[in-house]
């Protein structure tokens, strides 16, 4: 669900609440415009942004930020769990359908250990 109501003061607000979202967040762009600073989305404020968020290990889909304001954005922690998965969906080759095979697979495995665990309490 994007979080389009939170408004962040700083590009640190916005890396606090990913944390608070265990590695993956959806806003838009005039979230991440304002926590930048910025008045406008020109091609120059977007490509800053990219390459800041980037310096603090943030990655974001889509990889070329829009420059429409409502436009929704996904970012995530570069090389946590949730940001390997995202990385291996995006990425054609290299092995990375095993990562995702695998990802699919033992989120199947927690659900039916969930399912267990209820019928047999």
């Amino acid at each position: 669900m994007i979080n389009s109501v939170r408004e962040f003061a700083t590009l640190e607000d916005v890396s606090d609440e990913l944390e608070r979202q265990q590695g993956v967040a959806d806003l838009v762009m005039s979230q991440l415009r304002d926590a930048y600073g910025a008045g406008r989305l020109g091609v120059n404020v977007r490509l800053n942004l990219s390459n800041k968020l980037a310096g603090m290990g943030i990655k974001h889909v889509p990889v070329e930020l829009p420059d429409n304001q409502n436009a929704p954005v996904r970012i995530y922690k570069a090389g946590s769990p949730v940001g390997q998965l995202i990385d291996a969906v995006l990425t054609v080759g290299d092995g990375t359908d095993e990562v995702v095979r695998d990802a699919a697979a033992s989120d199947a495995r927690a659900v039916l250990n969930k399912v267990k665990e209820l019928v047999c309490a």
